[in-house]
Parts: C-alpha cells; structure tokens; sequence
C-alpha cells in the first residue's frame, strides 16, 4: 500500500509467546500493523501587517507559518503571479511578497493562503500629491510638535 506523506505512522510489531514465554517461530511471529494520523496542519505564527507607503517605493509583506508549505499570494479574489512588479520567496516557514514600483492603484487587501488558513493585511499607498498630507500624518504620530508647510 501506497503511503500518504501527509500521514504519520508508527508500527506495532507482536510477538507470539509460549507460556515458558519463549518466542515462537511457527506460523506467525511479526504482525506490522500502520496506525496512520493526520499530520497537524500548517497554521500562521505570524499575521500579515497592514502597511503604508509613498507612491513609487517598494514593500515587503511577509508572514510566518508552523511549518514550511506552499502558499498562494492574492489580492482581493486575483491571485498573484510572479513578475517584475511582484516577488515572491519562501524561505523556510516564512512567505514573503514584494511589490516594487508601487502606484496608488495597488492599494488593496493583500492575502497569504496556505491550504484552508489565509492572513490579510491592507497596503495603503500614497500619491506624490499627498506627499505632505501623508509625511504631516507620521511626523504628527511621534512628534506632534512639528508641523510641515510648503512655501
């Protein structure tokens, strides 16, 4: 029979003894016997993270999972195929997308799915435009006390 990797198994061996409790070789001696059990299933021991960034930059989405798997990266219901515009590494349990040359329109909910789990993060991106609104918005986070115009 054929064996499942995705199984763990263990073998049971008896042995026949005779009431002196000596082992007897006539008609059956060994008996192998699989117990198969499911193998615990890959889970995220890292979420994605939300992230915001400037319009032209490059991100890297990344999570952690229990153990190394194949993952699938989309956004929305679109699934991601590696380009030059997306990378995409796994090394080890941990699952990386990069997005290079970001532009506004790849804003969105980003998804890692591996098997039935799946973690989502959202990207913001900000256009040049909003340079200011958006570089007001950090500064204000950890300095309230600064304040940037334009002349």
């Amino acid at each position: 029979m054929a064996k499942d990797p995705d199984l763990a198994g263990f073998e049971l061996q008896l042995r026949i003894h005779d009431a002196d409790r000596k082992c007897r070789s006539l008609s059956l001696n060994m008996l192998s016997i699989d117990f198969p059990f499911p193998a615990l299933p890959v889970v995220f021991k890292e979420e994605l993270k939300n992230e915001e960034v400037l319009e032209g930059a490059s991100v890297s989405l990344h999570c952690k999972l229990t153990k190394a798997a194949p993952v699938q990266w989309k956004i929305g219901s679109k699934v991601l195929k590696a380009s030059d515009k997306y990378q995409m590494r796994q090394p080890g349990t941990t699952a990386e997308l990069v997005i290079r040359d970001l532009e506004v329109k790849d804003a969105g909910d980003y998804t890692c799915v591996c098997g039935d789990q799946k973690t989502t993060a959202t990207l913001t991106v900000h256009g040049k435009k909003n340079l200011l609104k958006f570089l007001n918005s950090s500064v204000d986070r950890h300095h309230p006390e600064i304040q940037l115009f334009l002349p």
